[in-house]
């Protein structure tokens, strides 16, 4: 008498098959996922470079905003010292911001303790003045900003602002 198999199942053969299939998709997902985690990680850091440089601009231009005097020295090449007196209008009553080229680094101090780090990756910072004479001599009545501020991989996001001086005697 004769024996069969009727057990059904797979081979060997169909089983590595299967298994090697297998972990090429998750080899493959798994690679997806991961690039698409770099790219939002990406996008975050750049969106808080942004929000950082935009803070940093508004705020000094608020501070130009509301100056009693306003003085600027420098260039783009060689930096920039914008000194605010905000007598009775902010404290400390002196601010001078500073940018040096060489750094990329955008400092503010009150002329008595050390400066403060406002913005770093600062790459190129150009200011324009519009100055009025109002009896008294002239005086700046309006200040403008354009910073290229760099991001990873080396990428300059840019950024503008404008204000008018209001309070400037």
């Amino acid at each position: 008498m004769r024996r069969t198999n009727t057990a059904a199942g797979f081979t060997l053969v169909e089983l590595m098959i299967v298994a090697a299939l297998v972990m090429a998709l998750m080899f493959g997902a798994l690679v997806t996922t991961g690039e698409s985690f770099q790219v939002a990680e990406s996008g975050d850091q750049r969106i808080q470079v942004s929000i950082s440089a935009r803070r940093a601009l508004d705020r000094l231009l608020k501070d130009c905003r509301y100056a009693a005097a306003l003085s600027v020295a420098g260039d783009a090449a060689s930096g920039w010292t914008i000194t605010i007196d905000a007598v009775n209008s902010l404290d400390p009553d002196t601010l001078i911001y500073t940018w040096d080229p060489q750094t990329e680094v955008l400092r503010i101090s009150d002329g008595v303790r050390s400066p403060d780090t406002v913005l770093e990756g600062l790459a190129a910072f150009d200011l324009s003045t519009l100055v009025e004479d109002h009896g008294a001599g002239p005086v700046i009545a309006r200040i403008r900003c354009d910073w290229s501020v760099r991001q990873e991989q080396g990428q300059l996001l840019p950024l503008a602002g404008t204000t008018w001086i209001r309070v400037n005697s």
